[in-house]
């Protein structure tokens, strides 16, 4: 009980010798630092934002490029394919 009531009254003291010595310019300064933190803060955000959907849109550009590229060579091949066994049957018979 002793600690508890030590600690108040040392709480108290702070509180009293921080408003003292002026604590209020100290807070009101760290208020200003925080909101011109914030600022820059969403700045950096809608930076962040507008590259991440930049580059949402040109890895879906690169990729429909891409399928359309693999479904090209695939039936070409899939034509190579039926020819050449189209002649291996020929052949055969």
């Amino acid at each position: 009980m002793k600690k508890m009531v030590l600690g108040a009254v040392i709480g108290a003291i702070v509180v009293l010798l921080f408003i003292f010595f002026g604590g209020g310019k100290y807070v009101s300064k760290l208020g200003v630092e925080t909101q011109h933190v914030g600022k820059r803060l969403q700045k950096v955000e809608k930076r962040m934002k507008k590259s991440a959907s930049e580059a949402q849109k040109k890895v879906e550009k690169t990729a429909s490029g891409v399928k359309e590229k693999v479904e090209e060579t695939s039936e070409k091949i899939q034509k190579k394919v039926g020819s050449t066994s189209e002649k291996v049957n020929r052949l055969l018979d």
